[in-house]
């Protein structure tokens, strides 16, 4: 059963792009914060792929909060979709256009030609926190047939995965200045939804009539924004597709203790420094290393196997969602 829950909240036009998006004279080369971007135009629509809204989360970035990326200043051509996060689904399959990388933080924009400050709708894909992208395997998404339909301006990112995007240890915890680890996915998200904020003006876009929705894991990453403080103001409305709040989120202590066992099969437990040897590893090996359980650890099973996904870590999460409504 599809069941959509549709939930308004505040947004604010803190850090709204500038006044480019107020005309509708838009070309197909935009100007983001971080540098121009240039597009393609089909039917009616202006779209961009894989346009970077954050740095790459490799080596000492592994399991830590999303930063800007580097600036440019050369026209980027955005005309093919990014690296996907890295996911069991890709490994040693013959999957058409499934190109996994580390570095995995790129968003696409559909948005129709001319419009100007439009209803902009972000998309978080859903996969069990495990797998998935924000964008088909042919380049194509559900986000230049909403724009064409629909008048909006569509976003859809792609975010870390399963123990390279939610994994907490207490080391992690200890560097942290927020005493917290875990998370680091939706982090991800809202870091994408800052970006929105700052840039999608430009593309067209209504910074103050933002919402976001989601599917499967994706509606739960919706529900999770809706509760969770580092995301208040970014958006103003939520829809929830066959996902709820009801699930609880595993605790910080047990999400660590998770994270010992991962250690352990890293072969970093007995390291000086556990978070250089897990950061050394290849992804292949981190995504190998303790993978998601069946039925991505909702139900029980024999076969042993972690369970990522949103941890309630005191800093993204104060409080079980539920608990937050």
């Amino acid at each position: 059963m599809l069941v959509a829950i549709l939930v308004g909240c505040g947004s604010s036009d803190s850090g709204a792009g500038g006044s480019g998006g107020a005309s509708g004279d838009r070309g197909l080369v935009v100007q983001t914060r971080s540098g121009p971007v240039e597009g393609y135009e089909d039917d009616g629509v202006f779209s961009y792929r894989g346009i970077p809204y954050a740095a790459p989360p490799v080596g000492d970035l592994r399991w830590k909060p999303p930063i800007d990326p580097a600036s440019w200043t050369e026209t980027l051509p955005v005309t093919e979709k990014g690296n996907i996060g890295p996911q069991q689904a890709c490994l040693g399959l013959p999957t058409p256009g499934c190109r996994p990388g580390e570095d995995c933080l790129y968003m696409n924009i559909d948005t129709p030609v001319g419009g100007a400050e439009l209803p902009v709708m972000v998309w978080i894909h859903g996969g069990g926190f495990t797998v998935g992208e924000g964008i088909q395997a042919d380049g194509g998404t559900v986000g230049d047939l909403v724009a064409r339909q629909t008048g909006a301006v569509v976003v859809s990112m792609n975010y870390r995965l399963g123990q390279l995007g939610f994994l907490a240890h207490s080391e992690l915890t200890a560097e942290s200045p927020d005493g917290a680890s875990g998370n680091y996915g939706l982090m991800d998200q809202t870091a994408a939804l800052q970006w929105v904020q700052q840039n999608i003006a430009e593309f067209g876009g209504d910074p103050d009539n933002v919402t976001v929705f989601g599917e499967s894991a994706g509606a739960f990453s919706a529900c999770s924004h809706l509760a969770s403080a580092k995301s208040a103001g970014l958006f103003a409305k939520a829809i929830l597709q066959s996902g709820s709040c009801e699930r609880p989120w595993s605790t910080l202590a047990a999400a660590e203790s998770q994270g010992d066992a991962y250690a352990e099969a890293l072969g970093c437990d007995g390291e000086n420094d556990v978070l250089a040897c897990m950061r050394a590893k290849p992804w292949a090996d981190a995504l190998a290393a303790l993978p998601q359980a069946p039925n991505f650890g909702i139900t029980p099973s024999a076969e042993p196997g972690g369970s990522w996904g949103p941890i309630l870590d005191g800093s993204f999460f104060t409080e079980q969602p539920t608990d937050s409504f």
